[in-house]
């Protein structure tokens, strides 16, 4: 087992068509249905898809029709509930939320509802723009992966009584609609486009956004309802009037209930504490009639640990690599479960047990059918399916000849100055290619030998293999001290063809610090691409207290010494690849070292606040501490 022990508690069950289905009032629809919170003196979700929540001091109240522990209160400062990341309320290309709202106070602009935190692709909002009791802007956000969409009420609607909001929004054809009381208030059309990444350990927030803001939520919340498609206004219309709507009170359908296995385990290190927000594969095979025999189905999944070490998953909703787990068949053959698990030092086994009677249920869905219903009316057009997998890599082709040396970079960059043939010894052992960098301190687009910075010296040994050296190179990779985030395109400054050049953040912050000389006059600064660096050594120069650039320009970190303050463009860069650099706090701002002129001559600095995805960048005074991460170029 390594260097990791393995406390696994694992919780099964199944849900299929008709062994666990799920009962629902008669004017909830149950097409599509994800999550639904009737907040009957808990924060369960009665859908049957177990996105249960947890309860951060909402209490049970009356519901609109007075009856008690029917609906759920929050004090406008501090309460809110959390539901865990699950692949059925995560990141959706379509979504549609119906919920009762009495509203009675709360923060600066009260959260209702929230998946995930904002600004991702395929989130979502619902909230109001303050929290005035006699009237309040509704607005609702949805991140179609092009832009964020806003659509507000008109008019405003009233606190201090029972209001019902539904909103659907599609990534696919670009249309968000906002209902009122059954009626539509708005509907806002722009591009369709949906490319979503899934992020997960992205919780659903209830009643608040973030533990450090203002948004809290005052008042109450009843019968919240998540789906996966949109609803139409005739759907809307039945669940505001309570009007029957699914065959006068049915089940949880197939669609909204697929078939799976839930998981959880409890993951410890060898010291006996849990691994916490660890990321963790699993996989899960299922072997039939023996411990090792032939695997009938094989799937993995990707998790992340919570703070308390548990990780969950479906069987069955996981990315197969065998077989599909809808063609498992559940009445032939004994079935045994293996399960392993990967921290990134490879697959550990935890070893393999037989699944006994409950995971049988799944062959009542194989069972005799029932006698035919009548035909019923044609539905809509669903939405065009997933492209296919990708084909397999075809041979790889003969290695090019090695290509020739590329032109001096830019004044201000870093620069490939100089490629000679390096002899077998003791950094090529069978010789190779010696790339040295400079930086054109003197301007003159001549990079003297002078300039070289020995520190940025690379050794490509086995000359044959130069290029392949660097072609497998993507943005996310680790790479020299940190993550790609850039590759220079032709007609960046810098940009050489046959070798790549680039971008590289930190993985961590390194502190807060101020920007520093207030009123001293910065020259030589640029927003650029590619100036970072020749910023960050200007504001040294002309300034002698500890700043922002100079903390980048003092760091060692990685083996690499030649950190800098990014520019604005290079800072909007590595924003742009915030999730796979990863550790950005989402309470502060982030320095660039780029300025605009300001007040009394007194040039400002621009800023970043890494959390607001489509926020335009600021600037503030010099004196002001604000995050920094550092950059390099490579």
């Amino acid at each position: 087992m390594k260097n990791l022990n393995f406390f696994v508690f694992i919780f099964f069950a199944l849900f299929c068509t008709s062994a666990m289905a799920q009962n629902l009032p008669a004017y909830l629809p149950a097409n599509g249905l994800m999550a639904w919170y009737p907040f009957n003196g808990n924060a369960n979700d009665e859908s049957g898809n177990g996105n249960d929540g947890n309860n951060f001091g909402a209490t049970p109240t009356n519901d609109r029709s007075g009856t008690p522990n029917s609906a759920m209160s929050f004090n406008g400062s501090g309460n809110y509930i959390s539901v865990p990341y699950s692949s059925t309320i995560g990141v959706q290309q379509e979504v549609s939320v119906s919920l009762w709202v009495y509203f009675n106070g709360g923060g600066c602009g009260p959260r209702i509802l929230q998946c995930p935190p904002w600004g991702q692709c395929g989130g979502y909002t619902i909230a109001t723009s303050s929290a005035s009791n006699s009237s309040r802007t509704l607005y609702t956000d949805f991140n179609n992966c092009v832009a964020v969409i806003n659509n507000p009420t008109s008019p405003p609607i009233s606190g201090l009584s029972w209001q019902h909001i539904a909103w659907t929004a599609s990534g696919l054809t670009g249309v968000t609609t906002l209902y009122i009381n059954g009626s539509l208030a708005s509907e806002i059309q722009t591009t369709g486009f949906f490319n979503s990444v899934d992020y997960q350990n992205r919780p659903l927030t209830i009643g608040n956004i973030d533990p450090n803001s203002c948004d809290w939520f005052g008042g109450y919340l009843d019968d919240i309802s998540i789906y996966n498609r949109v609803l139409t206004q005739q759907e809307v219309a039945a669940i505001y009037s309570v009007t029957p709507i699914n065959n006068n009170g049915g089940n949880t359908s197939s669609n909204s209930v697929p078939p799976g296995i839930p998981y959880q385990a409890v993951v410890r290190n060898a010291n006996g504490s849990v691994a916490a927000n660890a990321a963790v594969t699993t996989k899960f095979t299922l072997h039939q009639n023996t411990t090792d025999g032939t695997v009938e189905y094989q799937e993995t999944h990707a998790l992340t640990t919570n703070a308390q070490g548990l990780v969950s998953a479906v069987i069955g909703q996981g990315t197969a690599v065998q077989n599909t787990f809808a063609a498992i068949n559940w009445a032939n053959t004994t079935k045994f479960l293996q399960v392993e698990v990967d921290l990134g030092n490879g697959y550990v086994d935890l070893g393999t047990q037989q699944l006994m009677s409950v995971p049988f249920a799944l062959y009542a869905a194989n069972g005799p059918a029932g006698p035919q219903g009548p035909v019923g009316p044609q539905g809509p057009a669903g939405a065009d399916g997933a492209a296919g997998a990708a084909g397999a890599t075809g041979a790889t082709g003969p290695q090019g000849p090695i290509g020739l040396t590329g032109p001096a970079g830019n004044n201000g960059k870093n620069s490939l100055v100089k490629s000679t043939t390096e002899p077998a010894g003791s950094n090529c052992t069978t010789g190779g290619i010696k790339l040295e960098y400079g930086l054109d301190v003197n301007g003159n687009g001549v990079l003297d030998s002078t300039e070289i910075n020995v520190s940025q010296t690379n050794y490509v040994c086995n000359t044959s293999n130069m290029i392949s050296a660097y072609d497998t190179l993507a943005v996310g990779d680790y790479y020299e001290g940190g993550i790609i985030v850039y590759f220079l395109q032709p007609g960046d400054p810098g940009y050489v063809a046959s070798i790549p050049h680039g971008l590289i953040a930190a993985q961590e912050d390194i502190g807060t610090f101020v920007w520093g000389c207030s009123g001293t006059v910065i020259p030589s600064n640029s927003e650029l691409l590619g100036s970072g660096l020749q910023n960050t050594l200007s504001i040294v120069a002309n300034c002698t207290e500890v700043t922002a650039a100079s903390a980048c320009n003092d760091l060692v970190l990685n083996g690499k010494s030649d950190w800098f303050l990014p520019s604005k463009i290079e800072l909007e860069k590595m924003f742009s690849m915030s999730y796979s650099v990863g550790g950005f706090n989402s309470s502060y701002y982030y320095w660039s070292s780029s300025q605009v002129p300001g007040p009394s001559n007194q040039w400002l600095p621009y800023f970043v606040y890494i959390k607001c995805l489509n926020c335009p960048y600021g600037w503030e005074d010099r004196t002001v501490n604000n995050m920094v991460r550092p950059m390099r170029y490579f």
